[in-house]
């Protein structure tokens, strides 16, 4: 935890128990409780108590070759400054051509009767 916090809370068996398991294991996102607060520390991790949090929300990484959506799921997107939403059309799980590190998808707005292609996954949120 950042020091800052730290010193706000005393330690007992099962924080030290959680600090021993912290140091031997990787993860994206680190949520814990114990304490009455929520915080969110920093980037990898977040105090919770009487928050509510999506996992998806607070743990997502676009993993390449595993989509997080699919074909047919009404979605929100983001192109440049603009919110649209759509139905994804098709699922690129290993990107494309113009970009390999995360799945990509072709959205289809019916209001535009646009097709968005090649939109990464970092730029899509459920409805």
């Amino acid at each position: 935890m950042n020091e800052r916090y730290r010193s706000s809370f005393e330690a007992d068996v099962l924080t030290d128990y959680l600090e021993a398991i912290k140091g031997k294991v990787s993860y994206r996102h680190w949520l814990f409780g114990h304490y009455h607060a929520n915080i969110k520390v920093d980037e990898k991790h977040t105090l919770l108590y009487t928050s509510i949090v999506s996992l998806s929300d607070a743990v997502h990484k676009p993993v390449i070759g595993h989509p997080a959506y699919l074909r047919d799921e009404e979605v929100a997107f983001r192109i440049g400054e603009t919110d649209r939403y759509g139905k994804i059309e098709v699922v690129d799980e290993y990107g494309t051509f113009e970009q390999s590190e995360e799945p990509s998808y072709d959205m289809y707005v019916q209001e535009e009767n646009c097709l968005y292609k090649h939109i990464k996954e970092s730029y899509v949120t459920r409805r």
